[in-house]
């Protein structure tokens, strides 16, 4: 995979236990039927809000359990691919899903 994202935001992808640094953007899907149609019927209708990563993560693709940490926030990984051109592999794309903080007094 070529350094297209050398200049991206760093991020910590955890999978099985293991951390990589890997770099990418994540921006929320907009909440247009035409944006979200194909997501939310791949993910059974997700009800919470979907972001999008595109980066240099190929650890992301096939883990099972994955975690996309970017700005103190997290983010459980429900899909990646590889995309690939005439040179080979491009990015990585992943739908995530923005994991909700324990504020610590069980509500």
């Amino acid at each position: 995979m070529r350094n297209v994202f050398l200049r991206a935001q760093r991020m910590t992808a955890e999978v099985s236990g293991e951390k990589v640094v890997c770099r990418g953007v994540v921006h929320r899907l907009k909440e247009d039927k035409t944006a979200l149609q194909a997501e939310t019927e791949t993910f059974g209708g997700a009800m919470k809000p979907l972001y999008v990563y595109f980066g240099d993560g190929k650890v992301l693709c096939d883990a099972e359990n994955a975690r996309l940490t970017v700005g103190g926030e997290t983010f459980r990984v429900l899909y990646a691919e590889e995309k690939s051109g005439l040179c080979g592999a491009l990015y990585v794309r992943a739908v995530l899903e923005k994991e909700e903080k324990d504020d610590g007094n069980g509500a």
